[in-house]
């Protein structure tokens, strides 16, 4: 313990390195202050261009407008009118397709308008002649079906008057066969009795008169039972012929409704038919035919002729012009080529472009805004400002082209931005030029002064809009 206590006292009284006291370090510091203030500035550089650098400038390429030449259907190019690295105005004649298809329907049209205007009188007679014999379909129909309906009642009381025959018949044979039966039981008692008798006038027990008083109406009763079989069968051949017509009529009653079915199946099919022509024709409820016919061809011809105004236009679809100035700058197809709809057959391209592309680097990507004003030169050559209005900023960020990307052969992302030229200019479309927006500094520090002071610097001799103000972070 008394070891441990000794090292401590001589730690605390140890003697301080003379290299590492602050009157030194001090003076040290005080003879390098150069470097010092180099490294200040270095951080202050770091600081505002962090925090409150906005965008400066970036590149830029005028917008190649081209215009490809095309048909808009297949056909054998003609001719060509133009050369390459011609120059065109508005409405000039480029080339001309082979128009020989669309003659022919044109041609076809005229001659189908003249049959047409030439033909109504004999179409109205025959339309007229139509509805008349559809008028008469129905009409006859409709006669069938009564004269049916006549004939179906008629065919009931033949049934009835049938079923009555066949009762009454029927009643007559019954009643044949009654007086027959009584007829012969009484034949059979007279003659028993009649044997009675004889046989007491044989004893003497009996006169002859009285013997003989039962032989005249047996005689008779003989008689009438002797003519009731051929009474019966003729009887019996009635009832069986009334029962043969009834069962007949019955069966040509049981008839009458798909004949009925029939009948009015025309009728409906005449009475559609008629209606539907009617229709066609678009006749209202006594309307009159020969009105709505005329009406119907006046609507034929107009069709005719908007279908041959259509064609005129088609034909003047393969004679191909110029849309607006500009020069020829390729050509890609030859005389007697056949050339598919929509391929170009030469490009024409604006001798002028009011347009430049750009693109915003990520880090500047709400640096610009819609409307304001920027400045754009040559990227070479003589440097000649003119002034440009941003009128379109794309919504989304997408990766940098590597022509106008302010680091070559690095990849980077940006914002798509289009500008509008309001100045005289003789840029050439496809041609590089660099964009900056007016009243920039190095590193906005004037910005961040003007923020300090309530003051914002304008370029000398420049009429320019205000810098909108720096978001602090």
């Amino acid at each position: 313990m008394l070891r441990e206590n000794a090292l401590t006292a001589k730690k605390s009284f140890k003697r301080r390195r003379l290299w590492s006291h602050p009157r030194l370090l001090w003076s040290r510091l005080l003879h390098s202050w150069p470097l010092v203030v180099w490294l200040a500035a270095a951080a202050a550089v770091a600081v505002l261009y962090s925090k409150h650098a906005r965008f400066g400038g970036m590149a830029g390429v005028l917008l190649t407008v081209p215009e490809p030449v095309a048909p808009l259907a297949t056909a054998r190019l003609v001719s060509l009118a133009v050369e390459r690295g011609e120059t065109v105005r508005a409405g000039q004649l480029l080339a001309t397709m082979d128009t020989s298809l669309v003659d022919a329907e044109v041609a076809i049209d005229e001659a189908r308008l003249l049959e047409a205007e030439g033909a109504i009188a004999g179409y109205q007679q025959n339309i007229l002649v139509l509805l008349h014999d559809f008028d008469e379909a129905v009409s006859e129909a409709e006669e069938r079906i009564v004269a049916a309906t006549a004939r179906e009642q008629d065919m009931a009381r033949l049934v009835r008057q049938f079923d009555m025959a066949v009762l009454s018949a029927e009643a007559e044979v019954a009643d044949l066969a009654v007086r027959e039966q009584r007829d012969t039981a009484e034949l059979a008692e007279l003659a028993a009795e009649q044997l009675r008798r004889e046989a007491l006038l044989a004893k003497r027990l009996l006169d002859e008169q009285t013997a003989r008083e039962l032989r005249p109406a047996i005689a008779a009763l003989t008689q009438t039972v002797a003519a009731y079989p051929p009474l019966r069968d003729v009887r019996q051949r009635q009832l069986a012929s009334a029962k043969n017509q009834r069962d007949e009529t019955r069966n040509s009653l049981a008839a009458y409704p798909a004949l009925m079915g029939t009948h009015k199946r025309r009728l409906a099919d005449a009475i559609k038919e008629r209606d539907e022509t009617r229709k066609w024709l678009r006749l209202g409820e006594g309307e009159d035919a020969s009105a709505a016919i005329r009406q119907k061809m006046a609507t034929r011809t107009a069709i005719l002729k908007a279908n041959r105004a259509r064609l005129a236009l088609k034909r003047n679809t393969y004679v191909l012009r110029a849309t607006r100035d500009g020069v020829v700058s390729r050509i890609f197809h030859e005389a007697g080529d056949v050339i598919a709809a929509g391929e170009p057959i030469l490009r024409l391209v604006g001798q002028r472009s009011s347009r430049v592309v750009g693109f915003l680097p990520e880090i500047h990507l709400t640096d610009l805004s819609v409307g304001q004003k920027t400045s754009v030169w040559r990227g070479t050559g003589r440097r000649e400002k003119v002034t440009a209005v941003v009128t379109s900023i794309a919504p989304e960020v997408q990766s940098l082209p590597g022509r106008i990307s302010p680091i070559p052969g690095q990849p980077l992302r940006g914002r798509r931005v289009i500008l509008t030229i309001t100045d005289p200019h003789d840029f050439v479309p496809g041609e590089t030029v660099q964009v900056r927006t007016e009243g920039t500094s190095w590193l906005g520090v004037d910005g961040y002064v003007a923020r300090l002071f309530g003051t914002r610097k304008k370029e000398k001799g420049t009429k320019c809009a205000a810098v909108p103000p720096i978001t602090e972070p």
